[in-house]
């Protein structure tokens, strides 16, 4: 592993872009983001960001701490491969830079502060990796260059109400806009402080605002006022394009990345769902508003969804052959990933294989993971007013010089910082910055005291998250309820659209059980790993790597002499295709899982070597009828005899299994080597 993250050569070699995924984080996220290459997610929350690896699910989150009193009002990962390991999350009135490529103790980059209220939202520039924007309640819009952070090297104020909303044109590089209560502002970076163009859009406050994908004065809005409205700034005068009705105040509304359709994410009803709508007008040039029709429904929530974004694979060769997941983060605390259906692609009027018409700002992103620590990283001194070896922030220097801003990118990056005026990005001018006499004056010293962070890391205990991943059909399956029902939610066009049965799945539902499990047998073999590990809590997982099929478990078993309980580590391996069913005339044999014994002068080597011959026996027979095996060999070694029970009643004669080490009749059930030994009741 290097700074840079976990390798893997391509995103087509993923296990979980085919199928449909649920993740379950119970910690208090308010803000979600994606990363270029479509392999991470960052969750952020008051106490920290959480890196999830959507290719390795069973693996915990990594935790960077960024312990705030303030809510995160967004996280936003750069969508450029040039800045791949960037992501930037707001802080009251500050937006804090992260390298992830960086140890998690000294992974904030930057800070940016000019805004006096909260900052509401952020966007990267849809051309420049080093330029982005930020808004804030004090109505302020500030345009940021990476390479000289102290100040903004533009603004923008509405001078009325505060924003809530900033998106860059993804068609001209110097427009953005932004939303002030009902008005959309559109700006132009060469023409100072005054907007291009004013819209007076909705009734009540506008919380989503888009630009098209394709055409340059085109762009979206929705609000509280159940509508979601089509504009063309080029036209004078404040008459949407089309207008579409719905039963629910509109939270999101954005563009899809393919076809030309729409998403819309309710703040609150709407079945708790996103929907997925065409873009063209039901009844054109009739000024009558549409009522939402939407092409796909993407239903299974049981709160109200916070975000959604696309996950993206393919296009490098400029044919549209691009393959797209929808994830979405809701107050259930499940993250999920949705397969979409062919119907919504056809409503939208999606073709695959055409020439590529969208702009795709993640073309050669390093396919990556950074989930993992950095081992190794040569981290630089601490400089005043920039992070150190340390990611707290107090005290903060909250003024900055432009040269010690460019010596800290220099020390961080390996790279020579430039100012504003040696930067190739002339077009950016300054008419509208707000003199730096109206900054904010701190002297209070505990104005400066505004985070901490560090080496405290959130404690997620590996089967506890395991417990939380659902693959596949599972992925739609609710948890189950005191009486132990469950109800199902599903993409009500779409089904399971892509009718696949998940990572270690074979087939259809119930093929694979384990021995002795009841009806809560796994679906596959992460879960298999998280349903033992709760039921037997004196069992040691010391390692857990279900993406390699790997585990190393301790425990205690009656195999020393006379009976005596003996410590024992068990390492095993198990196949990808686990458990897979040796079908009769199959030629090449299946493989199977793989146990050894770690050696121990407690137990006889004779001893020894039978006890592992017979654990392989029962893995390799009992995976190779397609059932989990995992638990039967565990309380084998534990000394269970009802395990024999259950093996013949499953094998009939298919085992030869010697009975265990005959225990003294006399032995108290209710010893503490017995409770060890015994699965709670």
């Amino acid at each position: 592993m290097d700074g840079l993250g976990t390798r893997q050569s391509s995103p087509w070699q993923s296990k979980t872009f085919g199928t449909s995924l649920s993740l379950h984080l119970d910690r208090p996220v308010n803000a979600m983001s994606i990363s270029p290459s479509g392999r991470d997610v960052v969750l952020a929350s008051r106490a920290g960001l959480y890196i999830v690896d959507l290719d390795d699910p069973y693996l915990p989150p990594r935790f960077i701490r960024h312990t705030t009193p303030w809510e995160v009002a967004d996280v936003q990962w750069s969508p450029h491969a040039a800045k791949s390991s960037w992501v930037i999350s707001t802080s009251n009135q500050k937006a804090m830079v992260w390298n992830l490529a960086l140890p998690s103790t000294a992974a904030i980059e930057r800070v940016l502060h000019a805004h006096t209220r909260a900052i509401t939202d952020i966007n990267f520039h849809s051309f420049d990796p080093e330029l982005l924007a930020t808004c804030a309640v004090d109505a302020f819009v500030h345009v940021w260059d990476m390479r000289a952070p102290a100040k903004p090297i533009q603004s923008f104020c509405d001078w009325r109400a505060s924003a809530t909303q900033v998106k860059w044109n993804r068609q001209n590089p110097h427009v953005v806009a932004s939303s002030h209560d009902r008005f959309v502002r559109i700006w132009d970076d060469r023409f100072g402080a005054r907007p291009l163009r004013s819209i007076n859009a909705h009734s009540t406050k506008i919380y989503g605002v888009d630009f098209n994908r394709l055409k340059e004065t085109q762009l979206i809005t929705c609000s509280l006022d159940k509508t979601v409205k089509y504009w063309d700034y080029s036209n004078q005068k404040d008459e949407p394009v089309r207008v579409v009705n719905t039963d629910f105040p509109v939270w999101k509304a954005r563009h899809t990345p393919f076809g030309d359709g729409c998403v819309i994410m309710p703040q609150r009803g709407g079945k708790n769902a996103v929907f997925i709508i065409s873009n063209k007008p039901t009844n054109p040039h009739s000024g009558v508003p549409d009522q939402m029709n939407p092409v796909e429904e993407l239903v299974g929530h049981t709160e109200p969804i916070k975000e959604f974004l696309w996950r993206t694979r393919g296009g490098e060769t400029g044919v549209d052959s691009r393959e797209f997941q929808l994830v979405t983060w809701s107050k259930d605390r499940d993250l999920r990933l949705w397969q979409i259906s062919d119907r919504a692609f056809d409503g939208v009027g999606h073709v695959k294989n055409q020439p590529l018409r969208f702009r795709m700002t993640r073309l050669g992103t390093p396919y990556v993971s950074f989930n993992h620590e950095p081992e190794t990283f040569a981290v630089p001194e601490a400089m005043p007013g920039t992070p150190g070896t340390s990611a707290s922030l107090s005290p903060l220097q909250i003024r900055q010089s432009s040269s010690s801003a460019a010596s800290a990118a220099a020390a961080r990056s390996g790279s020579i910082a430039r100012s504003p005026s040696q930067s190739h990005h002339h077009h950016i001018h300054h008419y509208g910055h707000r003199p730096s006499t109206s900054a904010p004056k701190f002297n209070n010293p505990q104005s400066r005291f505004m985070t901490r962070g560090g080496k405290g890391q959130d404690k997620i205990s590996h089967l506890n998250w395991l417990s939380g991943v659902r693959i596949g059909r599972a992925a739609f399956a609710r948890p189950a309820d005191e009486d132990g029902s469950a109800t199902a939610g599903v993409s009500s066009n779409a089904s399971l659209a892509d009718g696949s049965a998940g990572i270690g799945d074979q087939g259809a539902p119930g093929q694979a059980v384990g021995a002795g499990m009841g009806a809560g047998s796994p679906e596959n073999f992460g879960e298999e790993v998280s349903i033992v590990g709760h039921k037997f809590p004196k069992i040691v997982f010391e390692k857990i790597e279900v993406a390699k099929g790997e585990i190393v478990v301790t425990l205690n078993g009656p195999w020393g002499p006379e009976g005596a309980l003996v410590f024992i580590r068990l390492q095993a391996w198990f196949p990808s295709d686990y458990p897979k069913k040796q079908e009769e005339g199959e030629e090449q044999e299946a493989e199977q899982p793989r146990l050894e014994i770690e050696p121990n002068k407690d137990i006889a080597e004779e001893d020894l070597k039978s006890l592992e011959s017979q654990v392989q026996e029962i893995a390799t027979k009992l995976s190779g009828r397609g059932m989990f095996c995992l638990e039967p060999c565990l309380r084998y070694m534990m000394g269970e005899k009802s395990v024999l029970d259950d093996l013949d009643r499953i094998g009939g004669d298919l085992f030869d299994v010697p009975e265990l080490l005959a225990r003294d009749d006399d032995d108290e059930s209710s010893s503490d080597d017995e409770i060890v030994m015994s699965p709670p009741k």
